[in-house]
C-alpha cells in the first residue's frame, strides 16, 4: 500500500474510533480500503489517498 494511503487509513481509523466504531467494523473497513487501493493503479491510489487525507485533516480539526 502506498505511504499516502497508509497515512490516510491512520486518519480514517482515528476518526472512526472517535465516532465509536467497533474494532470488528474497523477490521472490515480496513480490508475493504486495502482491496480498493490494490485495484487502483499506484498513481491513482496516491492521488485519491492524498485527497481523502486532506479532507480528513479538515474534519479532524
Amino acid at each position: 500500500m502506498p505511504k499516502e494511503c497508509a497515512e490516510t487509513w491512520e486518519k480514517m481509523e482515528s476518526f472512526a474510533k472517535n465516532m465509536g466504531i467497533s474494532d470488528e467494523q474497523l477490521k472490515q473497513q480496513k480490508k475493504q480500503f486495502e482491496n480498493e487501493v490494490k485495484q487502483m493503479k499506484s498513481e491513482e491510489a496516491v492521488k485519491i489517498c492524498r485527497m481523502q487525507g486532506t479532507a480528513l485533516g479538515f474534519i479532524g480539526q
